[in-house]
């Protein structure tokens, strides 16, 4: 674009100027009223002038900056913080609210993501049943959740998540939920279905006899609520 610009700005003004020169000889010759129009032409041809310029000038503007846009976006940009960063961050976030005891606040942090590796995260780093037996009154929409989270957890293969450790957090909430609560009566019978239909998706791949015990047991308490 400024190999065509270029040469055709400079054309233009050795044209116009020429023009000129012949203008001014011709009013040295002239009578006055010629000088007139002649004056008059050349200040027309010089008006034309500018605004070619001008226009030249605009084009290179236009062409410089997208010279610089495309030039930016050629430049490798900052790397954008990674999935695993952030990750890391809600992490230290969650073990500072468990420090203080916030559990309500440390799992709804957990839940917040969807991922079942954050529930779990939980799971790793507090013991549920001192939280539930001092009574540091986590919601039961918060359990219900807590609890679907994980059952997702335990049906998803080639984890390495301790399935015994999730089972007995999904025991030991499934015991603390109180169908009759008006904040997850009308949730928790579909909520139950969909846990026991993780849980017998996991069964056949369990080869700790214990374990798959605790999580048939679970399972008979889920249909009681799911009943309910």
């Amino acid at each position: 674009m400024r190999k065509v610009l270029i040469p055709a700005y400079e054309a233009a003004s050795q044209q116009m100027f020429s023009q000129i020169s012949s203008s001014l000889s011709g009013i040295e010759k002239a009578s006055k009223n010629d000088n007139v129009k002649l004056i008059m032409g050349l200040s027309d041809q010089i008006s034309s002038l500018s605004d070619q310029v001008r226009s030249l000038a605009t084009e290179l503007d236009s062409m410089r900056s997208s010279v610089l846009l495309n030039n930016q976006q050629l430049r490798p940009k900052s790397p954008e913080p990674s999935e695993t960063n952030s990750e890391d961050l809600l992490k230290d976030e969650i073990l500072s609210l468990l420090s203080e005891t916030n559990y309500n606040m440390a799992i709804t942090k957990a839940l917040g993501t969807r991922d079942p590796k954050l529930a779990f995260f939980v799971c790793e780093h507090t013991n549920l049943s001192m939280i539930l037996d001092e009574n540091h009154e986590i919601s039961q929409p918060i359990l219900l959740c807590l609890m679907q989270q994980l059952s997702a957890g335990i049906s998803m293969n080639g984890n390495d998540w301790d399935v015994g450790l999730m089972t007995e957090w999904i025991g030991d909430i499934a015991v603390s939920l109180d169908p009759s609560d008006s904040s997850i009566k009308n949730h928790i019978g579909g909520i139950m279905n969909d846990n026991m239909d993780f849980l017998k998706e996991r069964i056949p791949t369990i080869e700790d006899g214990k374990i798959k015990r605790k999580v048939q047991m679970v399972l008979q308490i889920m249909r009681g609520l799911s009943a309910q």
